[in-house]
């Protein structure tokens, strides 16, 4: 005689607590990393009595972006932790929504990216200059210690000078007064470029002046170029993303899938939760 279809035991939770508590355990491990990151990157800000006027004043500066990314961290995990161990579908609904919205900017972003260096059409179509805006940055070079040091870590790492995206990026520099190469400016630091702009190899003496004179010359020559990076930070961007195509495709494949997948956990656990409380209507 053939079984029949075995029917649902009407006691059995619809709540998968492996689900519910891989959430919440995650979420509150993010907890304790975003208040961790809010709360030095706000005594930083504190203590050096930071004053932000401007996108770059924030985005040039690492207390801020500690600041920013601890926050939304705090909020996102907490509304992930909360929900998940309190079934609260309305906390879960601000979770993956907001991680959903997250994933969806950081794909545009990657678009943006790839668009600027690989499209160049739709780069003037659209007029996607953000040189343009990154140049204030070289102005205020001397203005915050930790966007001089932002910027100096971002030339020696892209082996770049200035952020032009062209093979002339040092002539940036221009624009920051005490590097200015003009008749009128009396700093001692007239018409050179930062010691982090140096091209310096491996065994050569350290000379902090190799980049003394550079902005009197307006094209990089060969002699030049063995002195100091002459393309601009964007272009070295490119160049390193040309180089660590791979590398780079992982970190993004490894960030984007835990979202994609916290997403899923959160809109699975947030169904089953109303089929819970479904079951108990009935009952």
């Amino acid at each position: 005689m053939a079984r029949g279809r075995q029917r649902p035991d009407p006691d059995r939770s619809a709540v998968n607590l492996f689900v519910k508590y891989v959430l919440f355990f995650i979420n509150f491990l993010f907890i304790l990393v975003g208040l961790s990151l809010a709360i030095v990157g706000g005594y930083v800000l504190y203590l050096k009595e930071k004053k932000v006027r401007t996108p770059i004043d924030f985005f040039f500066d690492p207390s801020c972006l500690m600041c920013l990314a601890g926050c939304i961290a705090f909020v996102l995990a907490f509304s992930g932790c909360a929900g998940s161990l309190r079934e609260n579908t309305i906390l879960l609904k601000i979770y993956y929504y907001l991680v959903g919205l997250f994933l969806f900017l950081e794909l545009a972003l990657i678009i943006f990216v790839f668009v600027f260096y690989y499209v160049p059409d739709a780069r003037t179509t659209l007029k996607l200059y953000p040189e343009d805006i990154l140049k204030e940055a070289i102005v205020k070079y001397r203005d915050d210690d930790d966007m001089k040091n932002l910027i100096d870590v971002m030339q020696q790492t892209l082996y770049c000078c200035g952020l032009s995206n062209d093979d002339k990026g040092y002539l940036d520099w221009n624009l920051n007064v005490y590097f200015n190469c003009s008749s009128s400016n009396q700093s001692p630091e007239s018409c050179a470029v930062p010691f982090s702009c140096c091209n310096i190899k491996s065994g050569d003496k350290i000379n902090y002046l190799c980049g003394g004179g550079a902005l009197k010359e307006s094209d990089p020559s060969t002699q030049l170029s063995s002195r100091i990076y002459t393309q601009g930070c964007l272009k070295g961007l490119q160049s390193f993303m040309d180089g660590s195509a791979l590398i780079i495709g992982g970190v993004c494949i490894g960030v984007l899938l835990p979202q994609a997948l916290f997403v899923c956990l959160a809109r699975m656990l947030k169904d089953q939760i109303m089929e819970q409380r479904s079951k108990w209507s009935r009952t």
